[in-house]
């Protein structure tokens, strides 16, 4: 049985609920409870989908909890629990490893076993995607190719509907990916890519030639019956580790309804779904998956074993490999933990223009107080021009000319994403109508691809490139990267932050934050994978199921 996280109450999502207001007196605070209570009085069902928003099953307590901080008293908590005590869309799943029970809603059971069902279906049971000889040795010849890798890419061309492969970070999926996808094209097929994140479907593109796109932009242009798959199409799913079960189960009823083929790419350590489930390990269940473990990211060798030992769990292991070279850096304060990390990057950059280099950090606001100082060095160095103050959606930021910018939504019309990095060359206008012409990064350097203007009075979503969360640099690769270590990592934001670099990496921490270096590698360690309810289950109860509460996208298949 898998382990789950931390046993606590999901966040109510704004979907279902009333939206919060800033509130200060008892009087506002009773009168949002009733607003909560009154809905779920009316539909107690509705406390089930808010409780498995973000985690697939739960535990008497934190379903409690939940009701206790959205009830205004002791007899309405009462009411609504007995009410959902007798909810049919109440569904006790088993006992986890401490021997609690766990619950969750009949509408994620169905969900979850829904993905099992129809990968099992596209793997065994539809067929009709053979890959010519010429398309096979194309990919399989490739000289580029490793021996691991040629058996990857042998796996994904086999003829299923579905095919899936693991790999670790910086094993060189999308240069494999690359060859595979010369060869179902080589074979007459049409090759899509999407991931969760522009940035993540961005690195996609330009790593394995795949047109890529958000799987958001994909569902929205599905429900508007365009680009809708067909039988000979091929989906590519990048940072499949990512998405959550009800995702999954849409977009595989999306490939099986029209007999396209799906391929999932992803690592289940990394990252987990900020929804509720793991949808590619449930698929993995029924899938056996090609593997790819061997690290070429890392250009030193005892790099690449640190990597592999993140990958497989072994933090401690790996940051020891970073501490003997002297890569490891405390410090007593928090604001020194952030000059250190901000004074490493600096470093680095300085001695190594050309290379990219990135600060990563858990929580927001220690990225933006990296940026802030990254800003204060650069102008003291004079290396940023003169800067005006523009308003975006994240606040007020100064920008000038020679500034790193993120861009945190995707635009069509610029071709950007969120996550695309570039850098301002000019500034034009004047007040609300400033216009910013920014060179997008390329593989050749930092502001070194195409040009973008960006109308402020239009496009606003932006932030200072020099620091980002760790959730936003999956899928990314720089030469050097300089992590701040805080309090809230996990295993597998560990495994991430720890794995983006080519060429080196610092870690810097503060006993501020986390008391001492043994308790931030427990930190660093803990294992958090978001558990389904497949896993308190036998395979063979989760294979009858209705998949009637699947919302289709496309017409059932005939």
């Amino acid at each position: 049985m898998t382990e789950h996280n931390a046993d606590k109450p999901t966040t109510p999502h704004r979907e279902y609920l009333p939206a919060k207001t800033t509130q200060s007196s008892d009087k506002d605070r009773s009168q949002h409870e009733h607003a909560y209570s009154d809905r779920f009085l009316k539909n107690p069902a509705l406390v089930l989908r808010l409780m498995t928003w973000q985690a697939s099953t739960f535990t008497r307590r934190a379903l409690v909890q939940f009701l206790l901080d959205h009830t205004p008293d002791h007899e309405v908590f009462s009411q609504i629990m007995e009410k959902i005590s007798t909810c049919p869309d109440l569904v006790r799943v088993g006992r986890d490893r401490t021997g609690q029970d766990r619950f969750s809603s009949a509408e994620l059971v169905a969900t979850e076993e829904a993905i099992v069902k129809l990968a099992h279906f596209m793997n065994t049971e539809m067929f009709d995607y053979p890959v010519s000889q010429e398309g096979a040795a194309l990919a399989c010849a490739n000289p580029g190719l490793s021996d691991e890798q040629v058996a990857a890419a042998r796996d994904m061309i086999r003829n299923t509907n579905i095919a899936i492969l693991v790999g670790y970070a910086g094993t060189g999926k999308s240069t494999m990916l690359r060859a595979v996808c010369q060869a179902w094209v080589q074979s007459g097929y049409t090759v899509r890519g999407a991931a969760l994140s522009g940035i993540a479907a961005e690195g996609l593109e330009g790593g394995s030639g795949i047109k890529s796109r958000t799987l958001a932009s994909l569902e929205y242009a599905w429900s508007q019956d365009r680009n809708l798959l067909e039988p000979g199409h091929v989906l590519v799913v990048d940072e499949a580790g990512m998405i959550g079960s009800r995702l999954m189960a849409r977009i595989l009823y999306a490939a099986w309804t029209s007999r396209a083929k799906l391929v999932l790419i992803g690592d289940p350590e990394q990252l987990q779904a900020i929804e509720a489930g793991a949808g590619l390990r449930a698929a993995v269940s029924v899938v056996t998956p090609g593997r790819i473990t061997i690290i070429r990211r890392q250009q030193v060798e005892w790099q690449k074993q640190a990597t592999m030992e993140l990958a497989i769990g072994k933090v401690d292991a790996a940051l020891k490999h970073y501490e003997q070279a002297n890569a490891i850096s405390g410090y007593e304060t928090l604001a020194d933990a952030h000059a250190g990390v901000v004074g490493s990057w600096n470093q680095s950059r300085l001695s190594d223009r050309q290379r990219p280099s990135i600060m990563l950090a858990h929580r927001r606001k220690d990225v933006r107080a990296l940026n802030e100082l990254a800003r204060a060095a650069r102008k003291e160095a004079g290396e940023l021009g003169t800067g005006f103050v523009v308003t975006t959606t994240e606040g007020k930021r100064e920008m000038a000319i020679g500034e790193r910018i993120y861009f945190l939504a995707n635009d069509k019309a610029m071709d950007v994403r969120n996550g695309t990095l570039g850098t301002i060359h000019a500034i034009a206008g004047h007040g609300n109508f400033l216009t910013l012409l920014v060179m997008l990064d390329s593989d050749a350097g930092p502001g070194t691809g195409r040009k973008v203007i960006v109308p402020l009075a239009e496009y606003a979503s932006l932030e200072h490139g020099y620091a980002a969360t760790i959730h936003k640099a999956q899928g990314i690769t720089v030469d050097h990267a300089h992590v701040l270590a805080t309090k809230g990592l996990d295993r597998h934001a560990s495994y991430v932050a720890l794995s983006r670099h080519r060429w080196s990496l610092s870690v810097h921490w503060a006993r501020e934050d986390v008391g001492n270096w043994q308790r931030l590698v427990r930190f660093m360690s803990r294992k958090r994978l978001k558990d389904t309810t497949l896993d308190y289950r036998d395979y063979e109860n989760a294979m009858n199921f209705s998949m009637d509460v699947i919302m289709p996208t496309l017409p059932a298949s005939t």
